[in-house]
């Protein structure tokens, strides 16, 4: 099915904010290209015609990073008018962990390197990846306060992120 609108539309993307198992480490990404080329990043990109953004922010990570993911807890949509310098582009952040921690990432298509970092020594980041980052640690939050009261089972790694930081890592 084809439409064609005579106003401009926004371009749709995905991050992944990816903790490691002790949740002390994100994994991030060295961009190869513009913009912010050779500044780090949280993994991720646009979200195809076809494909739902739990999928896409699965095959983004894959592509840049050689990892499988499993995403814990959708983050939030961030809109900012002028957050890429590309246009207006809209994205859904993703607080993840690694499927298979024995995998060790590889950078792919768009990263130039890939590396874990410590939370207490994060580079500075492309984009408004940092407010990403915050908002995954007040997310992670509430999301364990609603599963202790549940009783439900929380990710170690979930746990071990908020546990480690007594207010957001960034």
């Amino acid at each position: 099915m084809c439409h064609t609108y005579s106003y401009p539309r926004p371009a749709f993307t995905v991050d992944a904010v990816i903790l490691n198992p002790s949740g002390e480490k994100l994994l991030l990404v060295k961009r190869k290209s513009e913009p912010y080329k050779n500044q780090w990043a949280l993994p991720g990109g646009f979200v195809e015609i076809d494909e739902q953004s739990i999928d896409a922010v699965k095959r983004e990570v894959m592509e840049e990073c050689s990892l499988d993911i499993n995403p814990l807890i959708e983050i939030a949509c961030f809109d900012e008018i002028n957050r890429d310098p590309r246009g207006r582009v809209i994205t859904v952040a993703f607080l993840c962990e690694v499927s298979n921690f024995l995998q060790l990432p590889e950078a792919g298509s768009d990263a130039a390197e890939i590396a874990w970092f410590p939370f207490s020594h994060l580079p500075k980041l492309a984009f408004d990846h940092s407010r990403i980052i915050e908002q995954a640690w007040l997310k992670a939050n509430k999301e364990l306060i609603y599963s202790i009261h549940q009783n439900s089972q929380v990710p170690q790694s979930l746990l071990n992120f908020v546990s480690k930081h007594n207010t957001s890592p960034i």
